[in-house]
């Protein structure tokens, strides 16, 4: 199995209710909207039809339930794909962004170095 790419915090809430390639999906699919979530969603619904009818329940149950607002998280999903030996044109097809993009989402990454937005920061206990 590909290694899992630490996810920022305000994705990890759906991998821990669905897992990695269900909250790739969803994000991909509803990502930059909003979506209303249901502790007890139909086989019919979009979400269901996205993710999974099982994905979908788990997420209106793990969430809180009512209308959230869905995170983009493309650098992430890039990371993701490109761990899971992903071409970058194709991450850029995938995410529709240009393949310089991806690049950037990738730099630093590709070395095994560190977020290289986070690893600017200064530590706050120094």
């Amino acid at each position: 199995m590909t290694k899992r790419i630490p996810a920022p915090h305000f994705v990890e809430t759906y991998i821990d209710a669905i897992g990695v390639e269900p909250t790739i999906q969803f994000l991909l699919k509803f990502g930059g909207g909003t979506i209303h979530l249901h502790s007890d969603p139909g086989p019919e619904g979009a979400l269901a039809q996205a993710i999974g009818l099982e994905n979908a329940r788990a997420l209106g149950q793990h969430l809180r339930r009512g209308h959230i607002k869905v995170p983009v998280a493309k650098q992430w999903i890039a990371r993701q794909l490109f761990a899971y030996g992903w071409q970058k044109s194709k991450i850029a097809r995938r995410l529709h962004v240009t393949d310089e993009t991806v690049r950037l989402y990738l730099k630093g990454f590709e070395q095994g170095s560190a977020d290289p937005i986070t690893s600017r920061q200064l530590d706050l206990f120094r």
